[in-house]
């Protein structure tokens, strides 16, 4: 799963960087590293998440994916479209801090899953 959604979350961050008026590759990937950094220089990781009160907008049952997209809403921002097989699907806005947080903690995960 983790391999599948990382490309994914790595092309969420990559749009950002386009903004630094650039249209070369490397440039790109470099603009997006160094915001990647900058804005997980202001998440905070320590504190205990507070939930709150959880809403299930797809029911009660667990939902297997089977399909995963990247959109782009029309203010520019992008949004992360997860999608079962059948029925209802949710797409979840990506604003950067979201989106740059995310990515850190799986890619963290995976490099423990594959004793990194």
């Amino acid at each position: 799963m983790l391999r599948i959604v990382l490309p994914k979350l790595h092309q969420l961050t990559v749009p950002g960087a386009a903004v630094s008026g650039t249209h070369h590759p490397a440039a790109q990937a470099v603009m997006a590293d160094l915001q990647h950094k900058q804005t997980l220089e202001n998440a905070d990781f320590e504190s205990e998440f507070q939930a709150q009160a959880q809403t299930l907008p797809l029911g009660d049952s667990l939902v297997l994916l089977s399909k995963i997209q990247r959109k782009t809403r029309a203010d520019g921002n992008p949004v992360l479209c997860l999608q079962p097989a059948d029925g209802a699907g949710i797409d979840l806005p990506m604003e950067p801090q979201i989106s740059h947080s995310l990515l850190a903690l799986l890619e963290e995960r995976h490099g423990q899953l594959n004793g990194n």
